[in-house]
Protein backbone atom coordinates (compact mmCIF):
# COMPACT_ATOMS: atom_id res chain seq x y z
CA UNK A 1 0.00 0.00 0.00
CA UNK A 2 0.77 3.52 -0.72
CA UNK A 3 0.23 6.05 1.36
CA UNK A 4 -0.39 10.01 -0.46
CA UNK A 5 -0.71 13.31 0.45
CA UNK A 6 -4.49 14.27 0.59
CA UNK A 7 -3.87 17.51 -1.53
CA UNK A 8 -2.35 15.60 -4.58
CA UNK A 9 -5.20 13.48 -4.45
CA UNK A 10 -7.33 16.67 -5.20
CA UNK A 11 -8.85 17.06 -1.50
CA UNK A 12 -8.90 20.33 -0.81
CA UNK A 13 -6.69 20.66 2.58
CA UNK A 14 -4.00 22.77 2.09
CA UNK A 15 -3.18 25.77 4.78
CA UNK A 16 -5.18 27.72 2.01
CA UNK A 17 -7.67 25.38 1.44
CA UNK A 18 -6.65 24.23 -2.16
CA UNK A 19 -5.56 21.08 -3.69
CA UNK A 20 -2.24 20.31 -5.66
CA UNK A 21 -4.26 17.06 -7.50
CA UNK A 22 -1.75 14.91 -9.16
CA UNK A 23 -3.13 12.71 -12.25
CA UNK A 24 -0.58 10.18 -11.14
CA UNK A 25 -1.89 9.97 -7.62
CA UNK A 26 -5.62 10.19 -8.84
CA UNK A 27 -4.94 7.02 -10.47
CA UNK A 28 -3.68 5.37 -7.74
CA UNK A 29 -6.59 6.08 -5.44
CA UNK A 30 -9.05 5.31 -8.12
CA UNK A 31 -7.27 1.60 -8.10
CA UNK A 32 -6.79 1.21 -4.52
CA UNK A 33 -3.26 0.82 -4.65
CA UNK A 34 -3.41 4.06 -1.79
CA UNK A 35 -4.43 6.00 0.83
CA UNK A 36 -4.68 9.93 1.35
CA UNK A 37 -3.67 11.25 4.51
CA UNK A 38 -3.02 14.23 5.52
CA UNK A 39 -0.23 14.93 8.80
CA UNK A 40 -1.37 18.65 9.47
CA UNK A 41 -5.49 17.50 9.60
CA UNK A 42 -4.15 14.64 12.01
CA UNK A 43 -2.35 16.92 14.03
CA UNK A 44 -5.25 19.02 15.00
CA UNK A 45 -5.59 21.92 12.00
CA UNK A 46 -8.42 22.78 10.30
CA UNK A 47 -8.96 23.99 6.36
CA UNK A 48 -7.82 26.89 5.91
CA UNK A 49 -5.33 27.63 8.46
CA UNK A 50 -2.32 29.77 9.00
CA UNK A 51 0.45 29.09 6.55
CA UNK A 52 3.79 28.06 9.20
CA UNK A 53 7.45 27.22 8.43
CA UNK A 54 10.39 25.75 10.11
CA UNK A 55 12.50 27.90 12.06
CA UNK A 56 15.82 27.18 12.96
CA UNK A 57 16.25 23.91 10.97
CA UNK A 58 14.48 20.75 8.99
CA UNK A 59 12.14 18.37 10.52
CA UNK A 60 14.59 16.62 11.85
CA UNK A 61 15.79 19.40 14.18
CA UNK A 62 12.16 19.59 15.16
CA UNK A 63 12.07 15.87 16.14
CA UNK A 64 15.22 16.47 18.37
CA UNK A 65 13.70 19.46 19.65
CA UNK A 66 15.81 22.17 18.50
CA UNK A 67 13.60 24.39 16.03
CA UNK A 68 10.29 24.86 16.20
CA UNK A 69 7.30 25.41 13.15
CA UNK A 70 5.62 28.52 14.07
CA UNK A 71 3.02 30.20 12.17
CA UNK A 72 3.31 33.30 9.99
CA UNK A 73 2.03 35.37 13.09
CA UNK A 74 4.38 33.80 15.57
CA UNK A 75 2.31 30.82 17.26
CA UNK A 76 4.52 27.84 18.24
CA UNK A 77 2.16 24.89 16.69
CA UNK A 78 5.91 22.19 16.66
CA UNK A 79 3.73 19.69 18.98
CA UNK A 80 0.52 19.85 16.35
CA UNK A 81 3.27 18.62 13.70
CA UNK A 82 4.46 16.50 15.43
CA UNK A 83 1.13 14.55 16.47
CA UNK A 84 0.40 14.92 12.99
CA UNK A 85 3.59 13.09 12.08
CA UNK A 86 3.04 10.46 14.84
CA UNK A 87 -0.74 9.79 13.64
CA UNK A 88 0.84 9.61 9.62
CA UNK A 89 3.68 6.97 10.85
CA UNK A 90 0.75 4.86 12.82
CA UNK A 91 -1.15 4.75 10.00
CA UNK A 92 1.78 3.84 7.48
CA UNK A 93 2.53 0.66 9.67
CA UNK A 94 -1.64 -0.54 10.36
CA UNK A 95 -1.30 -0.50 6.32
CA UNK A 96 2.21 -1.44 5.88
CA UNK A 97 2.95 1.52 3.66
CA UNK A 98 5.90 0.67 1.29
CA UNK A 99 6.64 4.03 0.19
CA UNK A 100 5.03 7.64 0.96
CA UNK A 101 3.89 10.21 -1.25
CA UNK A 102 4.01 13.21 0.34
CA UNK A 103 3.71 17.27 -0.90
CA UNK A 104 7.06 18.98 -1.87
CA UNK A 105 7.98 22.25 0.29
CA UNK A 106 5.30 21.59 3.35
CA UNK A 107 6.23 21.87 6.89
CA UNK A 108 5.14 18.35 6.87
CA UNK A 109 5.57 16.81 3.93
CA UNK A 110 8.74 18.17 2.36
CA UNK A 111 11.09 15.80 1.17
CA UNK A 112 13.92 17.46 0.27
CA UNK A 113 12.93 21.36 -0.09
CA UNK A 114 10.91 23.11 2.69
CA UNK A 115 10.49 26.80 3.63
CA UNK A 116 13.10 28.58 5.11
CA UNK A 117 11.21 30.18 8.14
CA UNK A 118 11.36 33.66 7.21
CA UNK A 119 7.89 33.63 5.36
CA UNK A 120 9.62 35.56 2.28
CA UNK A 121 9.12 32.99 0.06
CA UNK A 122 12.07 31.34 0.53
CA UNK A 123 13.24 27.35 0.28
CA UNK A 124 16.34 25.51 1.22
CA UNK A 125 17.43 22.14 1.19
CA UNK A 126 15.88 20.21 4.26
CA UNK A 127 12.30 17.63 4.78
CA UNK A 128 9.46 18.28 7.07
CA UNK A 129 8.43 16.79 10.28
CA UNK A 130 6.49 14.10 9.21
CA UNK A 131 8.87 12.59 6.47
CA UNK A 132 11.60 13.01 8.75
CA UNK A 133 10.07 10.75 11.04
CA UNK A 134 8.77 8.30 8.56
CA UNK A 135 12.46 7.78 7.40
CA UNK A 136 13.71 7.62 10.65
CA UNK A 137 11.08 4.37 10.82
CA UNK A 138 12.99 3.36 7.34
CA UNK A 139 10.00 4.26 5.39
CA UNK A 140 10.54 5.37 1.73
CA UNK A 141 9.16 9.23 1.37
CA UNK A 142 9.02 10.52 -2.60
CA UNK A 143 8.07 13.86 -3.26
CA UNK A 144 5.16 14.04 -6.09
CA UNK A 145 7.87 15.42 -8.76
CA UNK A 146 9.88 12.35 -7.55
CA UNK A 147 7.19 9.95 -7.90
CA UNK A 148 6.35 10.94 -11.22
CA UNK A 149 9.82 10.34 -12.67
CA UNK A 150 10.14 7.00 -11.11
CA UNK A 151 6.74 6.09 -13.21
CA UNK A 152 7.91 7.73 -16.16
CA UNK A 153 11.17 5.94 -16.38
CA UNK A 154 9.42 2.28 -15.72
CA UNK A 155 7.00 1.15 -17.85
CA UNK A 156 6.29 -1.63 -15.54
CA UNK A 157 5.49 1.12 -13.01
CA UNK A 158 3.43 2.83 -15.20
CA UNK A 159 1.13 -0.17 -16.10
CA UNK A 160 1.32 -1.17 -12.65
CA UNK A 161 -0.06 2.23 -10.76
CA UNK A 162 -2.22 3.09 -13.98
CA UNK A 163 -4.23 0.06 -13.31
Amino acid sequence: MILVSSCLAGMPVRYNGTSCEQSVIQSLIHAKKAVPVCPELLGGFTTPREPAEIVGGSGEDVLDGTASVIEKSGRDVTSLYIKGAYQTLKIAKELNATVVVLKESSPSCGSSMIYNGTFQGEQVTGMGVTTALLRRHSIKVFSEEEYKAIVKKSPIASWFYSC
